[in-house]
């Protein structure tokens, strides 16, 4: 908002509300049920922000939820939500995020592979640099992708190799004539990591079109991260 990019700040609160709604709140049913004033207290510290923070974006909606939660008289005349008005644990944040991703790139490998998820899985495999981190949640894990074991490892070359994909029309406007030239050096495994990035058939590929993963579920399966113009990946 401080640089008047208006798309950005509402793209950022769609994402926020998507983790929320389907993870957080998701998750926390049968605690809301229970009456579990921790849980309830944090959806509703986490709404009441939420509402400051979308009210110059959203501002009917955000008033008509605000003063229904609060009972306050509005949201526009509320102070602007601080960076020091609620707790912050970066660490369980970033944790957090790395069991999202090894539950949504498991749930992506069954679909792939035609495995329902109400079918278990006998065991799945994590392999990510200082896996141990993820211990303490292996049984969200083992819940949200019907897993009867998860076993976590730190080796990820142990278990898996790295691919490098190009997209062409994301490397194309770069490299020009080049492009097909790195794409045959790829499909023949041609290429290496250097300090600056990625060679493949004598160019040098540039970090921000290179995307290192380093997260492993199930051997002998592809991951697929977010579309870069290139990407490294463990399979």
């Amino acid at each position: 908002m401080d640089t008047y990019d208006l798309f950005e700040a509402c793209q950022q609160i769609r994402e926020f509300l998507d983790a929320l709604t389907n993870w957080y709140i998701r998750r926390s049913r049968d605690r809301f049920w229970a009456g579990d004033s921790d849980a309830i207290d944090t959806l509703h510290t986490v709404l009441s922000v939420l509402c400051r923070l979308a009210a110059p974006l959203l501002p009917l909606v955000s008033e008509h939820i605000y003063r229904g939660l609060t009972g306050e008289r509005s949201v526009h005349l509320a102070d602007w939500p601080r960076v020091d008005e609620v707790p912050a644990d970066d660490a369980l944040v970033t944790t957090m995020d790395r069991v999202r991703d090894v539950c949504s790139t498991t749930l992506s490998l069954r679909k792939s592979k035609s495995r329902r998820v109400r079918l278990p899985l006998a065991a799945i495999t994590v392999a990510a640099p200082n896996a141990s981190a993820l211990e303490e949640f292996s049984s969200i894990i083992t819940d949200e992708v019907n897993a009867r074991v998860v076993t976590f490892r730190s080796d990820v070359a142990g278990v898996a190799r790295e691919e490098l994909q190009v997209i062409p029309a994301a490397l194309g406007p770069r490299l020009g004539a080049n492009t097909q030239k790195v794409i045959g050096a790829v499909k023949r495994g041609e290429w290496s990591k250097t300090d600056g990035g990625v060679q493949a058939g004598g160019v040098e590929l540039e970090p921000m079109n290179m995307s290192s993963s380093s997260l492993l579920i199930l051997p002998a399966t592809r991951m697929r991260p977010r579309p870069r113009s290139v990407m490294v990946t463990a399979w």
